[in-house]
């Protein structure tokens, strides 16, 4: 299997950041400039792009709200395709502890990110 680059921005009030540990904007922080070159470089998917099925002018939209407000709500029709795409869960720390303790009795070790992913999964 090929890698797939797909590449992720951090944003806090519109604006790209280095990560969640440093709030510091970027050079140029905006997003739509950003997910731009992520394209130009190389990148594999930008998903809101992917779930409008390349419709750049909707997405440019979405970006300039979210440059603009801070937050943007896709579509019902991205909506639904994303529910399909993916799935979400969770589990809370007795959870995870549980999880982990029971694949250690059957002699593997797991990490605490792991363990919560595989008790949604179950």
């Amino acid at each position: 299997m090929d890698k797939l680059i797909i590449p992720c921005l951090y944003l806090k009030k519109g604006q790209a950041v280095k990560n969640f540990a440093d709030f510091q904007a970027l050079e140029d922080p905006d997003p739509v400039k950003l997910a731009g070159n992520f394209g130009n470089q190389g990148a594999d998917e930008v998903l809101v792009f992917d779930l409008s099925e390349g419709d750049d002018a909707l997405v440019r939209g979405y970006m300039e709200q979210l440059s603009q407000t801070g937050r943007y709500e896709i579509s019902a029709g991205m909506k639904a395709k994303l529910q399909e795409l993916f799935y979400g869960g969770f589990c809370d720390e007795a959870g995870t502890a549980d999880t982990i303790a029971a694949l250690y009795a059957g002699h593997y070790l797991i990490d605490t990110h792991t363990a919560v992913a595989a008790h949604v999964l179950q």
